[in-house]
């Protein structure tokens, strides 16, 4: 692995900034006002803009063209958070409510995320100034599925759960999200986890979805429909991340082609993730309903 110091500085910068903005979120709560709501579009797309501009520079030539287009990128970011808001403040004309914030402080971490991932990939093992932008899906690929990237994202995920008092199925079903990514095939390089990976993968789902089933007969009689999408999602996730493992094994080519349903379900995971539980607002007071009229 190479550049051991910059991979530090990445995994801990974002580390530190995502988990700030997740405890911003939980401070602020509903009293989402324009400037709370400005701190974070800002601050997300500024960082978001700075690791594709250097994801960009480092697979690219060294040349006075490649350090414009990378400025530029950065640039766009930025430009386009300020125009949103600004549309944002002259359409609320004193009264700001963001529409729809689950959704759209889910896209910005994601963003970052990935971001974060394709910066780290490159830093850490591909050859800098080479490859050109067609190699960056595969670098993505790449560090989705690797540990440099899924030990900070579960990070962030555990102090997510622990600081929104998630409970019950929700507990279970988190940490059913955050375990198996950690036991993910393609933890470590060159698939040396490809097998017990699998094996823990399996057991965790298995596993969980035991304690999921009695969560759901526990609370059958007064299960919410809010409740019953919550688990049509996260069954979505499950059956995701078996066909991306499932497909890994069964493809041949090259590894980012092979495990890239993979990294498309961890991506799918995420924004599952990030979504539902940011998404309080929806009221999940328990409704009785007939179950066989669904």
């Amino acid at each position: 692995m190479n550049n051991i110091t910059g991979i530090i500085i990445v995994e801990f910068t974002m580390t530190a900034l995502l988990g700030w903005i997740i405890l911003y979120v939980h401070r602020v709560g509903k009293k989402l006002l324009l400037k709370e709501w400005a701190v974070i579009i800002l601050i997300l797309s500024m960082m978001g803009g700075m690791l594709d501009s250097l994801s960009y520079y480092f697979v690219n030539p060294q040349t006075f063209f490649s350090a414009i287009i990378a400025i530029s990128i950065s640039m766009l970011s930025m430009s386009v958070a300020i125009i949103c808001l600004a549309f944002e403040a002259a359409r609320s004309n004193g009264d700001f409510k963001v529409r729809h914030f689950s959704a759209w402080i889910t896209v910005l971490l994601v963003w970052n995320e990935i971001s974060m991932a394709l910066l780290l990939y490159i830093i850490g093992y591909a050859t800098l100034y080479s490859g050109g932008i067609v190699s960056i899906p595969g670098y993505a690929v790449n560090g989705i599925n690797n540990y440099l990237f899924i030990a900070p994202m579960a990070a962030e995920m555990i102090f997510s759960v622990l600081l929104f008092e998630s409970k019950g199925l929700r507990l279970v079903s988190y940490s059913s999200i955050i375990v198996m990514s950690l036991s993910s095939p393609t933890l470590l390089p060159d698939l040396v986890f490809e097998i017990p990976g699998t094996i823990l993968t399996i057991a965790a789902m298995t596993f969980f979805m035991v304690l999921i089933f009695q969560e759901i007969w526990k609370n059958l009689p007064t299960l919410a429909i809010n409740e019953i999408r919550f688990l049509a999602g996260l069954f979505l996730v499950y059956a995701l991340m078996a066909s991306g493992i499932a497909l890994g094994f069964l493809l041949t080519g090259p590894y980012s082609s092979v495990w890239s349903p993979l990294a498309i379900a961890m991506i799918c995971g995420m924004v599952f993730y990030f979504y539902t539980i940011f998404n309080r607002n929806q009221s999940w007071n328990r409704k009785k309903i007939n179950i066989g009229s669904l």
